[in-house]
């Protein structure tokens, strides 16, 4: 495992245009994961740059649901699984129990698996410091696959959407993400090239 500069260092123009041009499991593949983390998905290169800058800037991170794909080598992953891609050993199974504040929260393409979404999003706002980020990479409701009914294992409790989106045919489990953050002020809420949702969310108030 690469340490956390030269992981970020890495993260540079001809690996967004290999994951741009590559087919979708060569991109997922275990060599892939290791390698790239999340970092393999089109929608966190299309916003490497913002991301980037916010982990340079953060001390202490959490990556809920980051053990497949970390986001970076000195985040804190919260997850069921024991161990990381990267044969770490995981000490959270639950956010709660991480201690102390947070400068930033990351998840991607997990929040769709939890059956408790709203208390998780309160419990993410709770652990970051005023100030702190919420960076989230979320399926949306632009690919059917992901739609609860029609995703392969079953997992998908929810699916995402933007508020204004004119799809006339969401599942009734739709979730309008930016309608979630009372407390928050919301930086990004976009569509990416994968389909997915970007979300960063800056904390203002105590929750």
């Amino acid at each position: 495992m690469v340490s956390q500069s030269k992981f970020l260092k890495q993260l540079n123009t001809n690996h967004y245009l290999l994951f741009i041009s590559s087919e979708w499991d060569d991109r997922h593949t275990v060599e892939n994961q290791k390698k790239w983390g999340v970092w393999r998905w089109r929608g966190m290169c299309e916003y490497k740059d913002s991301i980037v800058k916010i982990v340079k800037k953060s001390k202490k991170i959490i990556d809920f649901g980051g053990a497949l794909g970390p986001l970076c080598p000195n985040a804190v992953i919260v997850d069921r699984e024991k161990k990381d891609i990267w044969g770490r050993d995981i000490k959270y199974h639950n956010i709660s129990d991480c201690p102390g504040q947070y400068d930033m929260i990351f998840s991607s393409h997990t929040l769709e698996h939890v059956l408790e979404f709203q208390f998780i999003l309160t419990i993410m706002l709770n652990k970051l410091k005023p100030g702190g980020k919420l960076v989230l990479h979320l399926p949306s409701v632009y690919n059917f696959k992901w739609w609860p009914q029609n995703e392969r294992k079953k997992e998908h409790k929810r699916i995402f959407a933007l508020s204004g989106s004119l799809y006339m045919h969401a599942p009734i489990e739709t979730v309008y993400i930016d309608k979630c953050f009372s407390l928050g002020s919301i930086e990004t809420a976009a569509y990416t090239g994968d389909s997915s949702i970007m979300m960063i969310v800056r904390k203002e108030y105590s929750v």
